[in-house]
């Protein structure tokens, strides 16, 4: 449901808003090097309002599904495509195939118009035309080759109110470039970036910006206090992926020790019931009395045992 009526969203919404500090995004998977950035994401769309969006590494999709909410509950329609191979690479490692399989299930059923485009980026890239992105988000290798070439490759599809977003621009490990290539371009426009979260680019490549966006990059002052705000809005949502997290893996664990349990108990049932049949033919009771009374045993300390499991 739309929270904006036409009035104000005629109107140019203030730093911060109610929409963005209240804003509580439905999916949070265990990838959460994003989640820091999330209340931001759906500001900048309230901010913006556009018409197409476009994201460039999309993995368990927690940014796109963002997108996709915030859109939708702003009362906006923007073309929203999330381009990736989900095969992973040398930075990331490599997908299951259950990675992509959750995901379009997942936009299938909560968000069906959003385009889950399956294939690299430069094929991607066909389907657009020149001038027609709005907000782009660069999340792809982070070598910085390929940086680069998402970038070169996608500026010209950006619009005149062109907003580009380079996540991983504080990690310096390992094979990363994203850092190195965004102190270089944030150079040529109008940028501000968040440290947290793995730091977050964020380059206001369109000359047509809104007063808010472009007073963060200009003031210094301003832009610090902006970014703490994100900082401490976006951290709540780390917490609520870990405990989501490790509750889902409890209950995995425990759902696995009923089914074990269940299975050693039948099997000592049956095994008890074969051996006290034997006994009480060929009878000798009091061989059978002694069977029912170690199985009972045996039973109780096994149930003990899976208590003490399943409350750690």
């Amino acid at each position: 449901m739309s929270i904006m009526n036409s009035s104000s969203r005629n109107a140019e919404p203030m730093f911060p808003s109610v929409f963005a500090m209240r804003f509580m995004p439905h999916r949070l998977t265990q990838s959460i090097d994003w989640h820091g950035h999330l209340c931001f994401a759906a500001w900048l769309l309230e901010v913006t309002q556009p018409s197409s969006i476009v994201e460039l590494g999309v993995f368990r999709g927690d940014s796109l599904s963002t997108f996709a909410q915030a859109s939708r509950e702003l009362g906006i329609t923007p073309d929203i495509m999330g381009v990736d191979t989900w095969a992973g690479d040398e930075t990331t490692g490599k997908y299951t195939e259950e990675v992509y399989a959750d995901l379009k299930d997942y936009f299938a059923a909560n968000h069906p118009a959003v385009r889950l485009f399956r294939g690299f980026f430069d094929d991607a890239l066909q389907t657009m035309p020149k001038g027609s992105v709005d907000v782009l988000h660069i999340d792809g290798s982070h070598i910085y080759e390929d940086v680069k070439h998402d970038y070169e490759t996608w500026l010209p599809k950006m619009s005149e109110r062109g907003v580009i977003l380079f996540h991983d621009v504080a990690v310096e490990n390992g094979s990363f470039g994203t850092k190195r290539f965004w102190d270089e371009t944030r150079r040529h426009f109008p940028s501000f970036t968040f440290d947290h979260s793995n730091g977050l680019g964020v380059l206001l490549c369109g000359p047509n910006q809104p007063e808010v966006l472009s007073r963060i990059a200009e003031d210094r002052t301003h832009g610090e206090s902006v970014k703490a705000v994100f900082e401490l809005t976006g951290a709540k949502f780390f917490h609520l992926a870990k405990e989501k997290y490790w509750k889902r893996e409890t209950d995995k664990h425990a759902a696995y020790s009923s089914h074990i349990s269940g299975g050693l108990g039948l099997a000592i049932g049956e095994n008890a019931a074969a051996q006290i049949s034997a006994f009480i033919a060929s009878g000798e009771l009091q061989s059978a009395l002694l069977v029912v009374q170690k199985r009972s045993f045996v039973h109780r300390a096994i149930s003990a045992l899976i208590r003490r499991l399943r409350l750690r």
